[in-house]
């Protein structure tokens, strides 16, 4: 029996070396992209100073695969368990600052050096922008608000969910849209203790 073996090949080593330059010098244009960094956008107008104004403390919270930099968003279409990250757009800083920041400014609430004043605890639950379709996403705040006196123990507790169109479907649209939201939880956040100043509930905060 005669065994026919096929002739060698030499391997196309400089078609290997160009396949490798160009993906060298593809990563290489991808690291030079520059990251765009985003806030919420200006801040919202502050409330008047008063002398009725009871001093509160103001803490956000995230969990913390949400409270980073990153700018996340959800296909909803596709896999809404997972969870994905815009490559070069980035928070100028964590959600819980920009937050914190926007609601210190609508409540005109500084907060004190000390544990002597009641503590409004933002527990911010989702912080994303949501893709209905491909070219149809919201951003979207859900949170959980609570008022506690100045021994940490809770006097009112409240829901916020908002929703925000989003006016192109990229980084920027996002952004746009989650600042829309982030005002609106500090206005509806500032009504709501207005509401409880009305009904005396926040009197165990007076100084």
């Amino acid at each position: 029996m005669t065994i026919n073996f096929l002739p060698r090949r030499p391997f196309p080593f400089p078609l290997l070396a160009c396949f490798l330059l160009s993906a060298c010098s593809l990563s290489s244009r991808l690291e030079q992209v520059p990251l765009a960094r985003f806030d919420l956008g200006p801040p919202p107008s502050a409330t008047a100073a008063s002398e009725k104004n009871i001093p509160l403390a103001i803490e956000v919270r995230l969990p913390s695969w949400l409270d980073s930099t990153a700018m996340n968003y959800r296909l909803l279409y596709e896999n809404p368990r997972r969870m994905h990250e815009y490559a070069f757009s980035r928070w100028a800083a964590p959600p819980s600052q920009l937050l914190t920041q926007a609601l210190q400014t609508r409540l005109g609430e500084i907060p004190p050096a000390s544990s002597s004043s009641c503590l409004l605890r933002i527990e911010v639950d989702e912080f994303a922008q949501f893709f209905h379709e491909p070219a149809t996403s919201v951003g979207l705040i859900d949170a959980r608000i609570v008022l506690f006196d100045k021994k940490r123990q809770p006097l009112a507790r409240t829901h916020y969910h908002g929703e925000y169109p989003a006016a192109s479907p990229d980084a920027q649209g996002g952004v746009a849209a989650l600042g829309e939201a982030a005002a609106d939880l500090a206005e509806k956040t500032l009504g709501w203790r207005d509401e409880l100043k009305a009904k005396a509930l926040m009197n165990a905060c007076l100084p």
